[in-house]
């Protein structure tokens, strides 16, 4: 008999161990495909849409978390700020004025995430608190679209 198995372990069994970081990644990974596709079909200032939502909601995530004295470093290595920043940017109109993004990236992570307590409180998905409010404040900017114009199309 084999003395060394101990007291059985609870159920799930899991054979990695998952982190904050790690299922952040995964999703990012998911969602690089149809990102690209979507940069392919409306061109560049979709990129720099993407860009703009990414970084403004990174900067958000540093500032707040500056701004209640809690180290910023670990937070903005989990890669939660980056993928609120990057759905909100895949779920806007592929040409929406700067703004719009930098906007809706601040706001996604200060009132959809941090003012519901941080990463795996907040009672809503931030992207979305954060596409809801630019939704209600600029209407006419976040219904309307452009029609698919391939990045290289004309050469």
């Amino acid at each position: 008999m084999n003395d060394n198995l101990g007291s059985p372990v609870a159920a799930p069994y899991t054979t990695t161990s998952n982190n904050p970081g790690r299922i952040m990644a995964t999703v990012m990974v998911a969602l690089a495909p149809s990102t690209l596709y979507g940069f392919w079909l409306y061109g560049w200032p979709s990129i720099y849409l993407w860009l703009i939502t990414i970084a403004s909601a990174m900067l958000g995530e540093a500032f707040f978390l500056r701004a209640m004295d809690r180290q910023a470093s670990k937070a903005l290595t989990d890669g939660s700020a980056i993928l609120t920043g990057w759905l909100l940017a895949v779920s806007l109109p592929p040409w929406a004025p700067w703004w719009i993004g930098a906007f809706g990236g601040l706001f996604g992570i200060v009132l959809g995430k941090h003012v519901f307590g941080g990463l795996g409180q907040n009672l809503f998905n931030p992207a979305m608190v954060a596409r809801v409010a630019l939704l209600i404040s600029f209407p006419v900017q976040m219904t309307s679209w452009v029609g698919a114009a391939p990045l290289f199309a004309n050469g």
